[in-house]
């Protein structure tokens, strides 16, 4: 599997059923997903190896955030980074998040954020190596975060100081 050439880009004409293809249920956690994939709500980053899709990242560009702060700031929520198992180990799912991550900035996005159950502890470790931070748990779940203005010398994107409260 060394030596594997994969072209990434912006998904433009993956129906639903190849999406399924390759990371099968998955696509079916994120709520609204196969109603919605093909709007301008969602940005899908495809991994190809010749035509056969092997990974992708899909991120829901309005980061549904309930923080009226935090909704003050640009932010894109991850959904789904999966890349087939037959594929792994060979930087895809590094490479697709970097471009990811690029693209965020590019665009001016402040905080990227996912949502991750406590127990995916290798999915987890994964993104805390790409300098995500634990935000908050909550039940089952952990929302990890990256604050990509920390790269352009921002570093806190809290705006609203406590005394105000």
């Amino acid at each position: 599997m060394k030596d594997l050439e994969i072209s990434m880009g912006l998904s433009t004409n993956l129906s639903l059923i190849d999406l399924r293809l390759c990371a099968k249920e998955f696509i079916d956690f994120i709520d609204g997903f196969s109603d919605n994939y093909n709007t301008e709500n969602y940005l899908i980053l495809t991994a190809l190896q010749d035509e056969l899709l092997v990974g992708m990242l899909i991120a829901d560009k309005n980061g549904n955030n309930d923080d009226p702060i935090i909704n003050f700031l640009p932010t894109t929520s991850l959904k789904l980074l999966f890349v087939a198992p037959k594929f792994r180990n060979n930087k895809i799912g590094y490479l697709l998040l970097n471009k990811f991550i690029n693209l965020q900035k590019e665009e001016g996005i402040a905080i990227i954020h996912i949502e991750l159950p406590q127990h995916y502890i290798r999915g987890i470790k994964f993104f805390q190596k790409y300098n995500f931070h634990e935000k908050e748990r909550f039940r089952n779940k952990i929302i990890l975060e990256r604050n990509i203005w920390i790269d352009f010398g921002i570093r806190d994107t809290d705006l609203i100081d406590n005394s105000f409260y």
